[in-house]
């Protein structure tokens, strides 16, 4: 006959399933944190301003091909306003303005750019 001791840590912890079902409960009360903090939330305007483009093949050292704007000590790519703003300098023979907005939410930290070419003009 097989003698097994008490195994009191055995016995102790919660079955299997009560784990599995503990951590998926976990997982949704985190989405549902996450959820909240992201739609209610208050994004702070870090920069608000007017950004210089700058076209050629070479910034810092980096060849690249297009136009990149530089917002607040900060580089970065226009995006979708790239097409329309080469097109305005090399067809139309101006320089068109590119304003900017980054904002960052206040718990999560995410950053967010929004910008618009000639704002002025849209208005109007």
């Amino acid at each position: 006959m097989i003698n097994k001791p008490f195994r009191w840590y055995h016995y102790a912890m919660p079955s299997f399933h009560m784990q599995v079902g503990i951590m998926v409960f976990c997982f949704f009360a985190l989405l549902m944190q996450a959820g909240i903090y992201d739609v209610l939330e208050q994004d702070i305007v870090v920069f608000d301003g007017q950004c210089d483009v700058t076209v050629g093949p070479v910034l810092d050292g980096e060849v690249r091909q297009g136009a990149v704007a530089t917002c607040g000590g900060e580089t970065r790519n226009l995006g979708v306003l790239e097409a329309p703003y080469l097109y305005e300098v090399l067809t139309g023979e101006r320089v068109p303005v590119i304003v900017c907005q980054k904002t960052q939410s206040e718990y999560l930290k995410e950053i967010h750019w929004s910008c618009e070419m000639d704002p002025e003009e849209s208005q109007t």
